[in-house]
């Protein structure tokens, strides 16, 4: 079987780019005037229109950005707010994961650069998440990959499986929100974790697995 996790409020408990972006604008790494712009790229996720054409496309908003001090910020951030956010009875599934010899993948919308330090805590093997061009240590305004949000995220899970020589039906996957629906209904085992009203309805109907503990 290969274990697959959704980082953020399932995982973590919070959102790691809500985590990340104000301590980013106190230190300078990132301007505050990407505000102005963020809200269109959310309504285009919102909507479901993100198409692997985006990789294509530079995103201004994600241009000039220090590869090192976004890692940096990042290490500290999980050291002094996420590590102690993340969710216990998660934590416990990924160690009787590893303890079987499976693989763990952390596969989230989120960008790479953020969630690594997660990902290095909890000796996931794999990680799927929205991966940020850098050339020279400066980011490049390119998108790597299609961001793995919803059918996004299902695409990028069955082109690791592809290459990994194994089916839809070998996945456990975890997750608390309704966004993941399509990589739930193709997953082996769905598992909703402290879930959202329609993905908690939805999995009582399909009888999917509950995972819950303190929100």
């Amino acid at each position: 079987m290969i274990y697959i996790f959704d980082i953020d409020n399932t995982l973590y408990k919070g959102s790691t780019v809500r985590t990340f972006l104000p301590a980013a604008f106190r230190e300078g790494i990132i301007p505050r005037s990407i505000v102005f712009v963020l809200p269109y790229y959310f309504f285009l996720f919102r909507g479901g229109n993100v198409k692997a054409s985006i990789t294509r496309k530079r995103i201004r908003a994600l241009q000039g950005f220090s590869e090192a001090a976004m890692a940096g910020l990042a290490g500290r951030l999980f050291r002094e707010k996420i590590k102690k956010g993340l969710n216990d009875p998660v934590l416990q599934e990924i160690r009787k994961a590893k303890e079987k010899g499976a693989e763990v993948v952390l596969a989230t919308s989120s960008f790479r650069i953020l969630v690594e330090p997660i990902a290095e805590y909890v000796g996931a093997d794999t990680i799927i998440a929205s991966e940020i061009g850098f050339s020279g240590g400066i980011s490049t305004g390119y998108l790597q990959s299609l961001p793995p949000y919803r059918e996004g995220k299902k695409a990028r899970v069955m082109d690791h499986l592809s290459a990994a020589g194994r089916e839809p039906g070998d996945i456990v996957f975890y997750t608390d929100h309704h966004d993941d629906l399509p990589l739930l209904f193709a997953a082996g085992r769905p598992v909703a974790v402290n879930p959202t009203r329609k993905l908690r309805r939805i999995a009582r109907k399909r009888h999917w697995d509950l995972l819950e503990g303190p929100d």
